[in-house]
């Protein structure tokens, strides 16, 4: 199924669900509540310091989809900044010296030129629309939260990427840095029945004493 579903997603445009989905089976989020980190975790006591975290879902066949979208958004806006540059070459040219029927050529490759342009905008915004849908298939994160000492609480913040039973899950717990956030825990399991039955569970990583998720339908 997997194989059938990454070819299916380099088809592009991508269309239709994979993995989880399709099997019909209910989806939920994970939720996020306290964060306790370890007394003697880094910058602990020294200030404000934000956190966030992150979720990280195993599903190639949206990896696989969301390359392929981020590629081609590469070629189209490469393709943009080059007509660009040729409508902008031909508008300050003029048209003083021209021949009636130059004007009317260069009339023609201007209105032409400025279509153009117009579609590869459209499709630009189309691939950013698809590639961040895509990507919220495998990974997203919480916003931050500015705190003085170890206990942080989200709040029940849900994660945007929904997780089905048997997905494997990667939940990272970080203090965010302007140029290069700093991992502080991280932890892979299973979407098990135990878990889904339980609803809520802690985890213990790194610099994390306790990570309480919950994991709730998807509404």
């Amino acid at each position: 199924m997997i194989v059938s579903c990454l070819a299916a997603g380099l088809a592009w445009p991508w269309a239709g669900a994979c993995a989880g989905e399709d099997d019909g089976g209910k989806a939920y989020r994970v939720a996020v509540g306290l964060v306790v980190l370890e007394s003697e975790a880094p910058g602990d006591g020294y200030g404000q310091s934000e956190f966030y975290v992150s979720i990280d879902r195993r599903d190639p066949a949206a990896r696989q989809a969301f390359k392929r979208a981020r590629t081609e958004l590469t070629a189209v806006k490469q393709e943009l900044r080059r007509v660009g540059r040729q409508l902008a070459k031909s508008e300050a040219s003029g048209s003083d010296t021209l021949s009636s029927e130059e004007k009317k050529d260069r009339e023609n490759w201007l209105a032409s030129t400025k279509r153009r342009l117009g579609d590869l905008r459209s499709r630009m915004a189309s691939l950013e629309s698809k590639a961040a849908e895509l990507r919220k298939r495998f990974w997203g994160r919480t916003p931050e939260v500015s705190v003085s000492g170890r206990r942080v609480h989200f709040a029940g913040m849900k994660l945007p990427v929904k997780v089905y039973r048997g997905d494997r899950v990667t939940i990272s717990f970080w203090e965010a840095d302007a140029f290069d956030s700093d991992l502080m825990g991280r932890k892979t399991f299973e979407i098990d029945g135990a878990k889904l039955t339980a609803g809520g569970f802690q985890l213990n990583t790194g610099w994390v004493e306790s990570l309480h998720l919950e994991l709730v339908p998807n509404e």
